[in-house]
């Protein structure tokens, strides 16, 4: 008689905002740098957070395969709240991710606060990487129309217009 065993189903992990520090409880995801289905290696960017002090990039602790994505840019995200899903290379190597079992998977994942829409003619925000490439580019912010979510000026923002007057990176 043959033994029955369970077939070697990756296991999925979901990865939680870490603490920034400084008695922060919340940060605004800004920016995704993985789409799903993406292979990742250890240390490589995931996403960019904003706290009320800093963007922050978060790296994979890990590699994997991207599954799912939680949220979207604008999306307010608590300390410990789920980031995204992902099938580890390696299940044994997952410590920092908290295991939801094995495929398929259904989550109860309390969706993340959205924040209102900007009012006209606010200021658009930037977050302090597309800043620094702005500088870098020597392109004004005033001549830049966010099209990010809220009018929220993105590095491609940045990329155009200063391809537009013939500046490159």
């Amino acid at each position: 008689m043959s033994e029955l065993r369970e077939p070697d189903i990756p296991s999925l992990f979901t990865f939680h905002l870490p603490d920034p520090g400084e008695g922060l409880t919340s940060a605004e995801l800004s920016e995704w740098a993985v789409v799903e289905g993406q292979d990742v290696g250890v240390d490589q960017l995931l996403l960019i957070v904003e706290t009320a002090k800093a963007a922050v990039e978060i790296p994979s602790p890990i590699s994997g395969t991207i599954v799912r994505l939680i949220g979207i840019p604008g999306d307010i995200v608590s300390v410990g709240g789920a980031l995204l899903e992902m099938e580890a290379d390696d299940p044994d190597a997952s410590s920092a991710f908290h295991l939801v079992g094995r495929r398929p998977v259904t989550t109860t994942d309390t969706p993340a606060r959205r924040l209102p829409p900007k009012p006209a003619g606010a200021t658009p925000k930037v977050t302090p990487a597309v800043c620094r490439l702005a500088r870098a580019l020597s392109v004004s912010l005033r001549d830049v129309t966010g099209t990010g979510p809220g009018g929220s000026v993105t590095a491609t923002d940045i990329e155009s217009v200063a391809s537009r007057i013939g500046r490159t990176t």
